[in-house]
């Protein structure tokens, strides 16, 4: 029997159906509906459940996009997703490599990868939150504590004081040595010949704060081989080229246990610029420096020393 009436394919192509419901089950409660301008609506069991609108597609309330643990895609050329195919575990992949990933009440930044914290923004605390920030550091009432660990401060820097008030010729502000040690010192002399000294008693004392040297101990000197020249004693650290005479000044010294110069003949330490020695001298009773010589020790004696000078 032939066919009457209208094509079902043309019947179809050409349907409007002017904003009216398309059911798509048997019992009617899953459709397709176009009733409002430039918007097409799904419904499944009774529900609205997503929505599509010129370039956008809503997931409405109480709905989801289940992805069962596949990959979801992002960019062109697929190497950016969004992955949670561990359980409790979303991992973000950028440019083929894994960097972040979000665990219950955790966000993970994975090996190799950098959280950047723009200018002018601020990491805050606005409740009550304890472990915020740094493991082992706090920073309650304006104060930065470490309860574990050391503040380690890269060669070069330090802590700046620069918010500070200045002096009128200030220099610097930056605090960035902190050292203290021992160091096993030399006397020599200027012209030739040597000193040998005790190696149980030449040991000497250091703490270096900034640019400033606080050196103390006491060395002896057990034996000579033909010394001619000034006495001189070897620092740890080479002294500053300050202006002028900034950086010099007279250091206490005392040479005893033998029968030449005493501590009432006024022995003192200089410190020229740029150097690793300190100078002996004499200073007789007009206040007339002269430098220490061999002349004026024992070829066994004793040196005690308590000075600082700049670097």
């Amino acid at each position: 029997m032939p066919y009457l009436g209208v094509k079902p394919a043309d019947e179809f192509t050409s349907k409007d159906l002017n904003g009216e419901e398309l059911i798509l089950d048997a019992d009617g409660n899953t459709t397709i509906t176009a009733d409002t301008d430039d918007q097409i609506d799904i419904r499944i069991a009774g529900a609205d459940d997503f929505s599509f609108k010129a370039n956008t597609f809503e997931v409405q309330t109480g709905s989801n996009i289940d992805m069962n643990g596949t990959e979801l895609i992002l960019d062109a050329n697929g190497n950016t997703s969004i992955t949670a195919d561990s359980d409790d575990q979303i991992d973000i992949k950028i440019a083929g490599a894994d960097d972040f990933q979000f665990t219950a009440n955790t966000m993970s930044v994975l090996s190799g990868s950098t959280l950047n914290i723009d200018s002018g923004a601020t990491i805050a605390n606005s409740g009550t939150a304890t472990g915020f920030g740094l493991t082992g550091v706090t920073t309650g009432s304006g104060n930065v504590t470490i309860t574990s660990g050391n503040l380690i401060v890269a060669s070069g820097n330090g802590i700046d004081f620069s918010a500070t008030a200045d002096g009128t010729t200030m220099s610097s502000e930056l605090f960035d040595d902190y050292e203290e040690g021992v160091f096993v010192t030399t006397l020599v002399v200027a012209t030739s010949g040597s000193y040998t000294l005790d190696s149980s008693y030449d040991t000497l004392s250091y703490v270096k704060i900034g640019r400033v040297v606080f050196l103390r101990g006491y060395f002896n000197v057990s034996g000579e081989s033909s010394p001619v020249g000034q006495l001189r004693i070897s620092l740890p650290f080479t002294s500053s080229t300050d202006a002028e005479y900034g950086n010099r000044g007279y250091n206490t010294s005392v040479v005893f246990l033998h029968s030449g110069v005493g501590p009432g003949d006024g022995v003192a330490g200089w410190i020229e610029p740029n150097t690793t020695q300190l100078r002996l001298y004499k200073i007789d009773s007009s206040g007339v420096p002269s430098s220490l010589l061999p002349a004026d020790v024992d070829s066994s004696f004793a040196v005690a020393v308590d000075l600082c000078y700049f670097t």
